[in-house]
């Protein structure tokens, strides 16, 4: 029986962050076909928006960096109340080159963003590695965002899981 750690490889794709904009660290795709971008946002007493791109590169030292793919298919699930959440139900969004939250105060939000590893290259290069952007919030949101990988492209026995953070 294989569990699912030995099918995924999590990397973050920014760290918990109070406040502002990050621009987060690259991942390579060389060894899975799918990536999953999961955020999580906390808004605080403040209603500044979040707007999140991924961003497509050759390799994680961002040799060439093509800003802003569009994103196909992506989920939100926004003003959960925690204490008496009303839905747990996600709202497919329309593809988009952004994606931009809704902040009610002191309330919940969560992203999910797909990505399949074939729509990265383009006739001039082979893109192969996705970076989440962030712009907008405020000092009172608190957000973190996680890459799953998922579908790995090669058998690994014993090995482990292809590395996310090298090329």
């Amino acid at each position: 029986m294989q569990l699912l750690p030995d099918n995924i490889k999590v990397v973050a794709a920014t760290p918990v962050t109070r406040g502002t904009a990050a621009t987060g660290d690259l991942v390579c795709l060389k060894g899975y076909a799918k990536a999953m971008c999961l955020i999580d946002i906390v808004t605080g007493a403040d209603d500044t928006e979040f707007t999140f791109t991924v961003d497509k590169s050759t390799d994680v030292s961002a040799s060439v960096v093509s800003t802003g793919i569009t994103l196909n298919n992506f989920w939100t699930l926004m003003n959960i109340v925690s204490a008496t959440p009303a839905t747990h139900a996600m709202t497919k969004g329309t593809a988009a080159a952004s994606i931009v939250t809704v902040t009610d105060q002191s309330k919940s939000h969560r992203v999910i963003i797909d990505i399949d590893a074939a729509e990265l290259p383009d006739s001039s290069y082979n893109y192969d590695c996705v970076r989440l952007v962030v712009a907008g919030g405020n000092a009172a949101h608190t957000y973190s965002a996680q890459w799953i990988l998922y579908n790995p492209r090669y058998a690994r026995e014993q090995a482990g899981m292809l590395s996310a953070i090298a090329d």
